[in-house]
């Protein structure tokens, strides 16, 4: 992509999003800008928008991706975060693109944590002996499948897919979705996009989305983009009941320390059983005066076969005991109307372009199983920079990130590295466009 020399000012409602630094550092919503990669995740149809290789997350967890083709265009993608990803793939032509990936690990597939020095046994002490620490992973059964396509029409941009990942022996977890983005004029804007998304956690669990936007894109003079945008979010979740309970044995097995002659009886001055006979030896029917003599040192408890839905409950008692640790049917929804978001983005010099924002989400309702959430803001911010330099040959290299707003409250000190501060706080991308 070439170097951008604009200026964003937005307004609008939007879920978070996956983005690259770029997008991050404007506030996280690819979608309001047609020209930029990431959009490729919602509507596949901008896989023929260019040719680009991009490493993502150097700040932490690497991926890559690339795009090339003259007449159709190939696409691989690759995320350390996601080691189950088999195949992760995209083809596009014509203004149609389709992405697709398979998911494949076995619970067999795994390594234990070590140091290079073969002797420390946490990362600790690795660092101290000045070993290189190499984490473990455990492996699970993952399978499924992500499919992705998207459209370039007369009414507008489309793009829709559909996910479904299982894990072990649990349910699928499911997610469809439905992206659309085209011209709409209707009082100060000329576009318009929406999102739907539906998903199901595999146990139980299933959520709705759905949001609306209107924006448009001013540009009072050259180099200068504005973005104004306003719309509404609806979200609701349904958690199903869970039943989880069972009965054990739990019984006195001894007293420790107190034996023969030693041992002393519980007593009570004045009891009886509850029913006018006399006292049963218990502590419940002793109205006064009771004395658990030597069962107050120390008592063992010992339980036969404790069910697993009673692990960590209260409350043990000899004799029969039931556990409960149900839970009962949770319903939540909300509604965001409206949110704002102001996205600026200015080049210093052709190689240096400085970009920041301010979002607040109004939330105008909101149900957590019949108790009210309550109304108000919810407010971010965030800053980034971004260095390009562009080839004869049109291609360019790209350096994004995010940082903190240090940078620009003393500028001088966080480039030159006198702050203590790393420059970048979030994500951090390269990429070279073709």
């Amino acid at each position: 992509m070439k170097n951008v020399k604009v200026i964003l000012i937005g307004v609008a409602l939007c879920a978070t999003v996956f983005a690259n630094a770029r997008i991050e550092a404007l506030g996280g919503d690819a979608t309001f800008w047609s020209g930029d990669r990431a959009n490729a995740e919602f509507f596949p149809g901008a896989l023929n928008d260019g040719n680009w290789l991009e490493l993502g997350g150097v700040e932490g967890d690497p991926t890559a991706s690339i795009n090339w083709g003259d007449d159709a265009k190939w696409g691989f993608n690759f995320d350390s975060a996601g080691d189950h990803n088999w195949v992760d793939m995209s083809w596009a032509k014509n203004g149609m693109g389709l992405s697709i990936g398979f998911a494949s690990e076995s619970a067999a597939f795994g390594w234990d944590a070590e140091c290079s020095d073969g002797t420390s046994a946490d990362e600790t002490a690795c660092t101290d002996a000045e070993g290189d620490w190499t984490p473990g992973y455990e492996g699970a059964d993952y399978s499924g499948f992500d499919l992705a396509w998207g459209k370039t029409m007369g009414f507008g941009d489309l793009g829709a897919g559909y996910k479904s990942l299982t894990e072990g022996d649990g349910g699928a977890e499911t997610e469809m979705w439905v992206n659309w983005r085209g011209s709409m004029n209707i009082w100060v804007f000329d576009s318009a996009k929406a999102n739907f998304s539906m998903t199901d956690d595999g146990d139980g669990t299933t959520g709705m989305n759905l949001g609306f936007d209107m924006f448009t894109h001013v540009t009072p003079a050259d180099g200068v983009d504005i973005l104004f945008g306003l719309g509404f979010d609806h979200s609701s979740t349904s958690i199903a009941a869970i039943t989880n309970s069972a009965t054990y044995t739990a019984f006195v097995e001894g007293v420790e320390g107190v034996e023969g002659a030693d041992a002393v009886a519980a007593s009570c001055t004045t009891g009886d059983d509850g029913a006018g006979g006399a006292w049963d030896g218990t502590e419940a029917n002793c109205t006064d005066g009771y004395d658990a003599g030597s069962d107050a040192v120390e008592e063992v408890i010992a339980v036969e076969e404790v069910p697993e839905a009673c692990d960590g409950s209260d409350g043990w008692t000899t004799g029969a005991a039931t556990c409960d640790n149900s839970v009962a049917q949770i319903d939540g929804s909300s509604m965001t109307l409206p949110a704002a978001i102001i996205a600026v983005e200015a080049a210093l010099a052709d190689w240096a372009t400085v970009r920041a924002f301010v979002t607040q989400d109004h939330q105008l309702s909101c149900d957590d199983d019949g108790t009210d959430c309550g109304i108000g803001n919810f407010t971010r911010a965030g800053f980034g920079v971004g260095f390009g330099w562009q080839a004869a040959n049109g291609s360019s290299i790209n350096l994004d990130m995010e940082v903190s707003n240090q940078l620009f409250v003393d500028p001088i000190s966080t480039m030159a590295g006198w702050e203590a501060e790393d420059l970048a706080t979030g994500a951090v991308t390269l990429s070279y466009t073709f």
